[in-house]
Parts: C-alpha cells; structure tokens; sequence
C-alpha cells in the first residue's frame, strides 16, 4: 500500500487533478456545504467505491483520526483520493487499523490549524461561486463565469504547491489553475474533467460540458495570453487545440483516451480581442470582423 501511495502522489504533483464524490459533507462553522463532486471520467466508479470514498472525504474533511473503510476498497478509494479530492495535500500519511476495520489518519497540521484551512477553503469556494452567480443562472451561464473569474482574478506563480493552496490564494502553476477551474464548475454541478498530454512539454488543460457540447478549455493559457480579456482558450475542438498546442493527444487523468471533439460553434473566439456579458447574453470582438459573435446560453 505504501507504494500505491508513494506512485499516487507522484502523479498528483503532475496532474493535481482536484475533486470529490456526489454526496454533501456536514458542517459546523458556515452554511456553506462542499459537495464530494467526482471528475466526470470517473462518474462510473462503483458504489462501493464512492461509499468509501465519501467516508475518506468526510473523515479529512472533519479531521478524524481514523476511517472505517475495507481494506479491499483502500487501492480504489486512494486513487480517488490522491487525484480527485481538494484537501488531499492536508492528510501526512494514513496506516491500516491494528483490527483491520480501517486506516488512521496523520494530519500534516495540529486539528485546529487544520480546521481552519478547511473553513478558509470552503469559504473562499462559497465566496467564487456566490460572484460567479450560482444559483440565480443556469449551469451553462455559471461555467463561462467561473471561466472569466479565474481568468480575470487568478494569476500565474509557480511557486503554488497544490490546487488546495491556489484556490484559497487566487494563484498558481499553470496546472493547478485549470483544476481549479474544473473543481469549481463541478461544485456547480457541471460536468468537467482534467485532462493531460506527454508530447514534448507535458500541458494540462480541461474539457467542460458547455451548452450540451464538450469542449476543451484553457483558463491558465488565457491568463498568460491576455489576462482574461479575450475567450481565445475557451470551448475548443480538437483543431483548435492541435493548432494551439502542436498535438491533440490529450489522455483522461487514467491514461484513457479522450473522444474527439469536432464542434466548432465557437472557432471563431480563437481570434476574439474583448467581451461583454450582460442579460445572459455575451457579445464578443472578434479580431477582422465588424459584427461581434453572439453566446448565449441553453
């Protein structure tokens, strides 16, 4: 187990992919409830497995000792763990119970200190999506949102160890960002997923489900590129992207290959210079062209 581990949060460091399960955490200091959202390419996880996962989520989340999971389970609920959950990056370490009806769990700071950075996360997620107008506009026009306030609010620093750490201080690797993006319209019950390519240069970005259609988006690349005042690196095909970052071969988090994505409703934003948004409606300057192209949202 000890090497699952070790393999797990190593590729975390890569891909910090940041996300939960389907079912709602109990909380004492806010009204504010995190949902446990999984990544959509992990939605057909088993039951039994999702239980169990929600168990580990709850226990991290609330600072628990311990968790009472199977040990058939534990290699499918790490997995989950390391690479779907926010606060993974506040659990030190975790070792099988003496009578073998779960796991201890270390806590890299005293309960207290870990308390408050829970609180301080949850609160900065309720904050992000109460500006991003959650609740009061469908999920499509919440998506573009999140998109434009992270590109519009976040920066890029290297420096950023986790998504946990850019979400609660509005910066971070380039990587990082993107899972904030994807983590955020989850909570807002979309559907989104990480996704990664090894040709050359590794490059992380997301694919979002907009107005029906999945897309490629790239919130951290329109921050470096214009600091959020164009849509270039929103919702884009396959082509776009092979123009963009010279391959398409982006794989899921699992190493399983991505569908192609042929859309292109929205081509024309690669050449977008500004935009608007106003009565749920975005109206977008395209570069060459007199009439500005039209979002709406379904």
């Amino acid at each position: 187990m000890k090497k699952l581990i070790s393999v797990l949060l190593s590729v975390v460091m890569l891909i910090s992919c940041f996300y939960g399960c389907s079912k709602q955490a109990n909380t004492s200091k806010s009204d504010f409830i995190l949902k446990y959202t999984l990544d959509s390419h992990y939605s057909t996880a088993d039951e039994a497995t999702l239980r169990s996962y929600e168990k580990f989520c709850s226990a991290v989340e609330n600072g628990e000792p311990e968790v009472k999971i199977s040990a058939s389970m534990i290699d499918a609920v790490t997995q989950l763990f390391y690479t779907c959950f926010p606060l993974y990056p506040l659990v030190k370490s975790m070792a099988p119970l003496e009578n073998g009806a779960g796991f201890s769990l270390t806590y890299t700071n005293d309960i207290d200190t870990h308390n408050a950075l829970v609180a301080q996360f949850k609160n900065k997620i309720s904050d992000i999506m109460n500006e991003c107008s959650y609740g009061k506009v469908n999920v499509n026009e919440y998506i573009f949102n999140v998109y434009t306030y992270i590109t519009q609010n976040f920066t890029l620093d290297n420096n950023a160890s986790s998504t946990f750490d850019t979400i609660i201080n509005s910066k971070g690797h380039y990587s990082y960002v993107n899972s904030a993006f994807e983590y955020l319209a989850l909570q807002g019950g979309g559907r989104a997923c990480h996704v990664v390519n090894y040709d050359g240069a590794s490059t992380i970005i997301s694919t979002v489900k907009f107005n029906d259609e999945w897309y490629f988006f790239d919130p951290a690349a329109e921050i470096s590129d214009n600091s959020g005042k164009a849509l270039k690196y929103f919702a884009m095909n396959n082509k776009d992207v092979k123009s963009i970052y010279s391959t398409d071969s982006f794989l899921y988090t699992d190493g399983q290959k991505i569908e192609k994505i042929k859309n292109d409703t929205y081509k024309e934003l690669r050449n977008s210079t500004s935009f608007t948004a106003d009565n749920s409606q975005v109206k977008v300057t395209i570069s060459g062209k007199n009439d500005d192209f039209i979002i709406n949202f379904k």
